[in-house]
C-alpha cells in the first residue's frame, strides 16, 4: 500500500510539473522581450534539466533504473513524499502567482512589473526553491540514485548559473525597488518570517492584485 503511494507520487511529479507550466510557456512565446541575459550554455543547461524532468516516468514504468536502486527506510521516504509534494505545491503556487511574468529564461518582457505579493512577500525565488524541495526528496523517494544523479546535478548547476544574473537584471531594470524588495525578503528560505510564509503559500494569496512598479 505505501508501496503504491510513493509510485503514485513519482508519477504525478513530472505531469503535473509539465501541465502546470504548459500554458505558460505557450503565452511566453506571444510576449514581447525587451531585455534578456540567456548565454548559450545556459540554453544547454536547461534543455538537459527540462529531459530529467520524465526521468520519474522512466523510473516507475520500465526496470531501465532498476539495479541503480538503494534501500532507504520506508520512514525517511514517507517524510520525503511529503517534501515532494510541498515542493510542487510551491511550484504551483508560484506559476499562478507570477501568471504571465513567468519565463523560461532571464529576460525583461514588455510592460514587466515587479511581483510582490503571496509567496514573493518572503522569499524572491520560490520557483527555485520548490526545485530544490522536489529534486532532493525525490532521491529519497524513489531511492535510485542514477536518476537523482542527473536531476540534481544539472538542477543546481542551471540555478549558480542564472541566480545572481537574474537579481543583477532585476536590479538594472527596477533599481532601488528592487534593492529595496531583497532587504525585506530572503532569496529561497526565510526562518524569521516562517509562519507567514507557510499562510502565504496558499491559493488565497493568489487573489490579491500584484504590486506593480513605475
Amino acid at each position: 500500500m505505501l508501496e503504491t503511494y510513493l509510485t503514485v507520487v513519482m508519477a504525478i511529479t513530472p505531469l503535473v510539473m509539465i501541465l502546470v507550466r504548459l500554458p505558460y510557456k505557450i503565452n511566453n512565446l506571444k510576449k514581447k522581450i525587451v531585455m534578456s541575459d540567456y548565454p548559450i550554455y545556459e540554453t544547454i543547461l536547461r534543455n538537459l534539466a527540462m529531459i530529467t524532468v520524465l526521468f520519474p516516468l522512466v523510473d516507475t514504468f520500465t526496470d531501465f533504473t532498476k539495479r541503480f536502486q538503494l534501500s532507504i527506510p520506508m520512514a525517511v521516504r514517507l517524510f520525503c513524499s511529503f517534501t515532494l509534494l510541498m515542493g510542487l505545491y510551491v511550484y504551483s503556487v508560484s506559476h499562478f502567482t507570477l501568471k504571465d511574468l513567468w519565463s523560461p529564461t532571464v529576460e525583461i518582457k514588455k510592460d514587466h512589473h515587479l511581483i510582490t505579493n503571496g509567496i514573493y512577500q518572503y522569499i524572491r525565488h520560490p520557483m527555485y526553491l520548490a526545485g530544490f524541495l522536489i529534486s532532493i526528496s525525490y532521491f529519497f523517494v524513489s531511492q535510485n540514485y542514477f536518476s537523482s544523479f542527473f536531476i540534481n546535478t544539472f538542477w543546481f548547476t542551471l540555478y549558480f548559473c542564472r541566480i545572481e544574473r537574474e537579481e543583477k537584471l532585476m536590479r538594472k531594470v527596477f533599481g532601488s525597488q528592487y534593492i529595496e524588495y531583497q532587504k525585506k525578503t530572503s532569496r529561497l528560505f526565510t526562518f524569521r518570517n516562517f509562519l507567514p510564509f507557510l499562510k502565504s503559500v496558499t491559493f488565497i494569496s493568489l487573489s490579491k492584485n500584484p504590486k506593480k512598479s513605475n
